[in-house]
């Protein structure tokens, strides 16, 4: 017993001086007085927590930091790679992948993005994503070790880079992403290939006619590289797979070149329809085939390097402007302009597109270029004179007469004259975005990034069918362009629904002779009513006989330019710009008939507005005052025939203006059902 309190006691004096209140607590062994402060193991795990906290504090505030989150979103900063060369070998990363692809060839460079060629795929890459090919240390220049080397890449590039060969099967393709020229490869809408091959083993297209261009040797001269580009139409119900090849022209600096290419506006091509009614004519489209290559020749001198297929060491040197040159749309107008000059035919001075012949003194003819696609009507005359040599002289691939498609709008003559338009087949081709239930049922949520993208390629589709046909859907159009919501979303879906299940057809009645008409234009105008304030504006004109009959012209929606202060204000300025709208649409009627002015009448429904434009005195807002002095000076020297006020219910720009308005009036306006 003794000896186990003995052995008990060393115990507790060995526990005593190894614990941490071995100096604070008093017992049997130590007399001391228990320390102040003593220091606990709890206490030393507080100060590691708080220690842990404030770390975790600092780090969110510096990460949470404008400059630290900009540095981030930016590349890296390059090593100096000024002395890269064309030609040089270099390997290069993608935005997607920490591997290396290569070896490739540098073939160009814009700034800091090289222009790769590896195979027979085109990459731009940055330059802090390139290695020198020659042997590079992969732990020391991050480039890549002679093991690397020898795996090529066979994949296409990503969206980071140039696209020239889309996706293929492995089996479709070589070692180098090649497609093999003894394998047809499998065609696709937007796929741009190497080449095409038919079952007989030829070429399908793509090959360049000897007056396009000549060959020369390769003595290092700058040369642009070269695509295939391969698209899908529908032609008589059937599909046509259709190849071309297309130069890349942004690889050339064009800052000093001229770009711009006139094509005639829709407003415009609406006035040369009535005109052909008004006169009985037939109207009729042509298309010409490779229109840039039948342009005027070019100026500069231009080299091409071949595909694949027609490599013999050979340099392409360019005579005309071939597609893809950012002026080859230009030569083309220019060519068209100067055979049209030739002829006998004047241009418009104020639409460059718009062409009219003349016989006797009197319009026999009209022909509006769109590109490569022109709409004609006119006596026979003009169709020996003009259109017979014009396919003379140019490549027509097709040319039809009362019924056809003629940028996208089918256009058909009637027995009686008449003339309508529409867009169906183009409507029925647009697809609503798809959502899950439960995004749907979130009507306040945003749209994802996809989402986002899919919404405004569908706006801008909706865009295109309501100024060209369907103005009763302008104002939605309108107002769900501002705003990309689940809710809005939904409603662009019902308007598709609308638009599908809705057989409405643009009408262009024959209209009485010219010197009896006039334009008719409705404006109109909603105070504040959209988002920060702005007010929505919106008019629409018409060509009007003494029969009563009206022909559209023109209808526009759009908030107006600046806020403004009180209804009044609103509704001057959409009468302003319809104003100016009708007189432009006039002048190019008074050119075409050659008869005088047109007289324009306007119709609004704020009486206020008619007063003030009647009346001497001055409106309270002194900045109003400048449009009411400038469409009572236009009143004055009789540019407008006068400004009368109608009742709402009688009010066809009504429904360009604000939600929930009827558009049965304007749709009976416009259209026969």
């Amino acid at each position: 017993m003794r000896a186990m309190g003995e052995a008990f006691n060393i115990k507790i004096m060995a526990t005593s001086a190894e614990s941490p209140w071995s100096n604070a607590l008093p017992n049997v062994y130590v007399n001391d007085p228990p320390a102040l402060e003593p220091t606990t193991s709890s206490e030393i795990v507080r100060d590691n927590l708080n220690a842990l906290h404030l770390a975790r504090q600092e780090f969110i505030k510096v990460e949470s930091g404008e400059r630290f989150a900009r540095a981030l979103r930016h590349n890296i900063r390059s090593s100096d790679f000024n002395d890269i060369q064309n030609g040089d070998e270099v390997f290069y990363k993608r935005n997607d992948s920490h591997e290396w692809h290569g070896p490739g060839v540098v073939i160009g460079r814009d700034g800091k993005q090289i222009l790769v060629r590896h195979g027979g795929v085109y990459v731009r890459v940055h330059v802090c994503r390139l290695a020198c090919a020659p042997e590079i240390n992969p732990a020391v220049g991050g480039g890549i070790s002679s093991e690397e080397k020898d795996d090529v890449v066979k994949e296409k590039p990503n969206d980071d880079c140039t696209p020239v060969l889309d996706e293929y099967p492995p089996d479709d393709e070589s070692e180098n992403g090649e497609v093999p020229v003894d394998q047809p490869p499998r065609v696709s809408v937007g796929h741009r290939i190497q080449g095409i091959h038919s079952e007989s083993g030829e070429l399908v297209s793509g090959r360049i006619s000897n007056n396009v261009y000549e060959e020369v040797d390769d003595v290092g001269q700058n040369a642009l590289t070269v695509r295939w580009v391969v698209t899908e139409k529908l032609r008589n119900g059937q599909s046509i797979v259709k190849a071309r090849l297309v130069a890349r022209g942004f690889e050339e600096k064009t800052e000093d070149l001229r770009k711009d290419s006139p094509t005639c506006s829709k407003e415009a091509v609406r006035l040369a329809l009535s005109f052909a009614s008004t006169n009985q004519w037939d109207c009729h489209t042509m298309d010409v085939k490779s229109a840039y290559l039948q342009g005027n020749d070019i100026e500069r001198v231009v080299h091409l390097r071949p595909p694949p297929e027609y490599v013999n060491g050979k340099l392409w040197k360019l005579k005309k402007t071939v597609y893809g040159l950012c002026d080859a749309a230009r030569h083309w107008y220019l060519r068209v302009k100067d055979q049209l000059l030739s002829l006998g035919a004047k241009v418009s001075s104020l639409d460059s597109a718009l062409f009219y012949w003349c016989n006797s003194g009197k319009v026999e003819g009209i022909v509006c270029v769109y590109v490569d696609d022109f709409l004609w009507a006119g006596t026979q005359e003009f169709k020996q004179q003009v259109i017979n040599r014009l396919s003379q002289i140019f490549i027509v691939g097709s040319s039809e007469t009362k019924a056809f498609k003629y940028v996208g709008l089918n256009v058909i003559s009637n027995n009686d004259g008449s003339i309508t338009l529409d867009q169906f087949q183009y409507a029925s081709s647009l697809k609503p975005v798809t959502l899950s239930r439960n995004c749907a049922a979130v009507k306040s949520g945003e749209l994802s990034g996809s989402e986002k993208s899919e919404y405004r390629s569908l706006i801008g589709q909706f865009s295109w069918i309501a100024t060209h046909t369907r103005p009763d859907i302008a104002f939605d159009v309108c107002e769900l362009s501002v705003t990309s919501t689940i809710a809005e979303l939904l409603r662009l879906s019902k308007v598709i629904d609308r638009v599908k299940t809705d057989n409405m057809k643009l009408y262009i009645p024959r209209m009485m002779p010219l010197n009896d008409c006039y334009m008719e234009c409705f404006s109109d105008a909603s105070f504040a009513n959209l988002v920060g304030n702005g007010s929505q504006g919106g008019f629409v004109i018409f060509l009007r006989d003494a029969s009563e009959a009206r022909c559209p012209i023109f209808w526009q929606t759009r908030k107006i330019r600046r806020v403004v202060k009180s209804t009044l204000s609103a509704e001057a300025l959409a009468l302003l710009e319809c104003v100016e709208t009708a007189v432009y649409l006039a002048s190019i009627l008074s050119e075409l008939s050659g008869s005088g002015k047109f007289k324009i009448k306007c119709f609004v429904d704020n009486k206020s507005l008619v007063d003030a434009l009647y009346s001497s005195r001055s409106v309270e807002d002194r900045r109003l005052r400048i449009d009411i002095a400038v469409l009572q000076d236009m009143l004055e020297r009789g540019e407008i025939d006068g400004v009368s006020w109608v009742d709402t219910s009688q009010q066809l720009a009504d429904c360009l203006t604000k939600k929930g308005a009827s558009t049965e009036r304007l749709r009976a306006a416009v259209s026969r059902d």
